[in-house]
């Protein structure tokens, strides 16, 4: 038996790149599953709109209606009908924890049902929340369910939901993938924006930084809407140091990429609240593979690790940049590696440990 259910929004593996998904949301939820022995569920997310050529692969089992033309209000009958579905198969299961990845629209209605009709414990693996994608009434509903669980792990250190212990996590990644060693500086002045391409992660920023520093190279790859397209390519047209490399297709063309640049971006608004709910889970992945970040927010999540941070400006971003292009390599070496502080902080241990916690207390 395993030892708890884990419900997340995920597609098969194969599937992400071609639905335009989240690679790494996606990476996220299968590693935490096969870290911490859960029974994987996944609700399909409500923006696909096929259906899947699986119920089941790589080891989950995937919930999906669409009995009614996908689109309108028959698009909430069908995650309604998900919902329900889902809490009869839970119900039924002899595990008594279940987790769920995130509490957003699409599953809250499985979260109350679970609450009240059943007398398994809830809790919740808050990855990320943005209350201005909601009305006023859902935030408050979101807000509600997220305090009447049982327990949460938030990536977030910052996250100002109270009403129940909350563990800090912020990222997973395999121990045995992380490089051991010292990184090596390439000198290549390349600098990589990645993930979703959007102004929330930093495209406007990035975009006005290295059109005033000619002398770096910004490559940016992932997946991007019409309009944020539209402006890379005017930029691309004006700067030859601009280059969009769009989706990657497979996992492994982007860890080459990665490989190849020098340095990481991660370009957050401090001031905006979605990210008090959220870390960016590159930056985990880009410290494991021993590349240096650049941040606009300086993590409590990251106390002791080594990177680099600069005000959230098109001025101070630029003066970073020129200023990096100059450094000493000598001097790049503490950025170079980080693997100590991860491999205690944020490998596969600390999410067995801290699903135990929680666990335990029941």
């Amino acid at each position: 038996m395993k030892k708890q259910i884990f419900i997340t929004q995920v597609v098969p593996k194969s599937e992400v790149s071609r639905l335009n998904l989240s690679q790494a949301a996606n990476n996220f939820c299968f590693r935490i599953a096969e870290t911490c022995d859960c029974r994987h569920i996944s609700i399909v997310p409500i923006s696909v709109k096929e259906m899947l050529n699986s119920s089941v692969e790589d080891g989950c089992r995937y919930f999906q209606v669409r009995k009614f033309t996908h689109k309108g209000a028959a698009k909430w009958i069908n995650a309604i009908i998900e919902n329900i579905i889902v809490f009869n198969y839970v119900r039924k299961c002899s595990e008594s924890s279940v987790w769920l990845y995130n509490i957003i629209v699409p599953n809250v209605l499985l979260f109350y049902l679970l609450k009240y009709f059943t007398k398994k414990h809830l809790f919740v693996l808050l990855a990320d929340y943005n209350p201005k994608r909601y009305p006023w009434i859902v935030r408050k509903l979101i807000i509600s369910s997220l305090r009447q669980c049982d327990g949460m792990i938030s990536l977030s250190g910052r996250c100002k939901i109270k009403g129940q212990q909350i563990l800090n996590i912020p990222g997973i990644f395999p121990q045995k993938e992380m490089h051991r060693f010292s990184g090596r500086f390439h000198g290549n002045h390349k600098f990589l924006l990645s993930g979703t391409i959007n102004k929330n992660t930093g495209l406007n920023l990035a975009l006005d930084a290295f059109k005033n520093v000619k002398a770096a190279e910004l490559y940016i790859s992932g997946s991007a809407g019409s309009n944020e397209l539209a402006l890379i390519k005017q930029y691309e047209m004006q700067c030859h140091n601009i280059h969009y490399l769009g989706l990657l297709p497979t996992y492994s063309d982007y860890l080459d990429l990665l490989d190849e640049v020098d340095f990481v971006l991660s370009l957050r608004n401090p001031n905006e609240e979605v990210n008090l709910y959220n870390f960016p889970s590159k930056i985990i992945e880009a410290l494991a593979h021993n590349r240096p970040i650049i941040s606009t927010i300086e993590y409590v999540e990251l106390t002791g690790l080594n990177y680099f941070t600069c005000d959230y400006s098109v001025s101070a971003l630029s003066e970073l940049i020129q200023n990096l292009l100059n450094m000493d390599e000598n001097k790049m070496k503490m950025y170079l590696d980080n693997y100590k502080q991860l491999s205690k902080r944020f490998s596969e241990s600390a999410w067995k440990e801290g699903f135990k916690r929680m666990n335990d207390r029941y």
